[in-house]
């Protein structure tokens, strides 16, 4: 499931798209309290994909992230960019389920994923 579509298809994927992926997954996760069915797949797909327990900021973030095609995922950067990962203090997730944005678990991931990124571009 964390493995992005493009390697069932073609066998390969590049790094960035494929973490963007893996987070996008990780994130529904949390958020929805389960992994996403083909249904979820083809809605988010379409951007048509949404869910009353999560706001709608979160629902976008999520379809950002779970686009088949790689290059229509938002961009590992960009994603770190948002609002929802840039301050602390703030905690606009609270109604969403389970955890907020800015949980001691998603902050180091993007970070994780970040350094990742980093070490294989060199």
């Amino acid at each position: 499931m964390f493995c992005p579509p493009e390697f069932d298809v073609d066998g390969r994927y590049h790094a960035k798209p494929a973490t963007v992926w893996s987070l996008g997954i990780l994130l529904f996760v949390m958020v929805c309290g389960s992994y996403p069915d083909d249904k979820d797949l083809h809605m988010i797909s379409k951007n048509d994909w949404s869910n009353p327990d999560p706001s709608q900021e979160c629902c976008w973030i999520i379809c950002s992230c779970l686009q088949l095609d790689p290059q229509w995922r938002i961009i590992l950067e960009e994603m770190q960019l948002h609002d929802r990962f840039m301050s602390s203090r703030r905690n606009q997730c609270a109604n969403d389920n389970l955890i907020g944005w800015h949980s001691p678990i998603i902050v180091p991931v993007l970070v994780l994923a970040n350094q990742f990124e980093r070490t294989q571009t060199t």
